[in-house]
């Protein structure tokens, strides 16, 4: 499954805002129950939905209770967390690219 907010937030035409979090959250959990509901036993995700969380409490100091509720409700059987020794790359919707560490800090947290 791709990434779901950077395609949103392409069609928006604009920066996330507070609003956008739980369209992300939404859309990522409709996205992965189609794809649980065809797959053949796996499905890679990009993204989980802690990972919008910490981009919603990074940007906008908050972040809806349920998306981390539903976030903890949802197990993987493996996550698998690159290190970030790769040369970043700016696109539209890549930014912070300072705070690399504390993004993958964050996430190794919630793992």
């Amino acid at each position: 499954m791709s990434e779901y907010a950077g395609g949103l937030l392409d069609l928006k035409g604009g920066p996330c805002d507070f609003t956008d979090i739980p369209l992300i959250a939404k859309g990522k959990m409709a996205a992965e129950d189609a794809l649980v509901r065809q797959a053949n036993k796996i499905i890679f995700c990009d993204t989980y939905l802690i990972t919008t969380k910490i981009w919603s409490d990074v940007l906008f100091g908050q972040c809806p209770q349920w998306t981390e509720d539903e976030g903890n409700r949802r197990q993987y059987d493996l996550y698998l967390l690159l290190n970030i020794d790769v040369p970043w790359v700016d696109d539209s919707q890549c930014f912070l690219h300072n705070y690399r560490e504390e993004f993958r800090y964050r996430s190794v947290f919630r793992l």
